[in-house]
C-alpha cells in the first residue's frame, strides 16, 4: 500500500476501487462494495475522491435511474495500467527468489487455496 500511495497518491480503498473497475464493465456501488468486501460508505467516499481526481466517472444506470454506474475514465484506465505494470514487476521480483521446485509447489498450493476460497464464497452466497 505504501508503494501505491507513493507512486500513485492512492489510499488503499482507492487502489482497490481502481483495481476492481479496471478492464471491467461499469459497476454499481453495491456490486463494487460486495466485490471489495467493504461497506458501501467506505467505497462511496473513495469513489468521491476518485471522481474529484477525474479517475472515475459516474453515469446513470439505464435500467434503474436511481442507481449510478461507475467506470474508469481514460486517465483512470491509464492509472490502472501503470498499477498493473508495477504490481507485475513487484511480483516477478518476489517470485524470482524462489527455486523452480519451490515456485511449482507455491503455485500448486495457491491454486488449491483459490479453489477452496471460491467454494466457500459460493457456499456463503447460497446461505445468503
Amino acid at each position: 500500500t505504501l508503494r501505491y500511495r507513493r507512486h500513485f497518491a492512492l489510499s488503499r480503498i482507492e487502489w482497490a476501487i481502481i483495481g476492481l473497475l479496471g478492464g471491467q464493465p461499469p459497476s454499481g456501488l453495491k456490486e463494487l462494495a460486495d466485490r471489495a468486501g467493504r461497506d458501501k460508505s467506505q467505497i462511496s467516499r473513495g469513489i468521491s475522491t476518485l471522481v474529484d481526481r477525474k479517475l472515475v466517472a459516474r453515469a446513470s444506470d439505464p435500467r434503474d435511474s436511481r442507481e449510478v454506474l461507475l467506470s474508469l475514465t481514460p486517465e483512470g484506465e491509464a492509472t490502472f495500467e501503470r498499477m498493473m505494470v508495477e504490481a507485475t514487476t513487484r511480483l516477478d521480483d518476489m517470485l524470482g527468489t524462489l527455486t523452480p521446485a519451490t515456485r511449482t509447489a507455491f503455485d500448486d498450493t495457491l491454486d488449491r487455496l483459490i479453489v477452496e476460497a471460491r467454494r466457500l464464497l459460493r457456499q456463503d452466497q447460497r446461505e445468503g
